[in-house]
């Protein structure tokens, strides 16, 4: 079963930011970055309980990249 993943306002804000640091470092290093997250999100997404909840009310899963 395949749910759906919503990132949090802060998530999106960091993944934007993490975007524009790697494309400053080398071209298309920030176009990889969002690659990677988006086929880790997927993972996310087809796996979930293979994640840890990060927060006392278990609505929200931590994965790191």
């Amino acid at each position: 079963m395949i749910l759906p993943v919503r990132l949090t306002e802060e998530a999106l804000q960091e993944e934007a930011e993490a975007y524009l640091f790697y494309e400053e470092e080398a071209q298309d290093l920030g176009e990889r970055f969002l690659r990677e997250v988006e086929m880790t999100l997927q993972k996310v997404a087809e796996n979930p309980t293979h994640y840890s909840f990060s927060n006392s009310t278990k609505t929200i899963r931590d994965m790191l990249l």
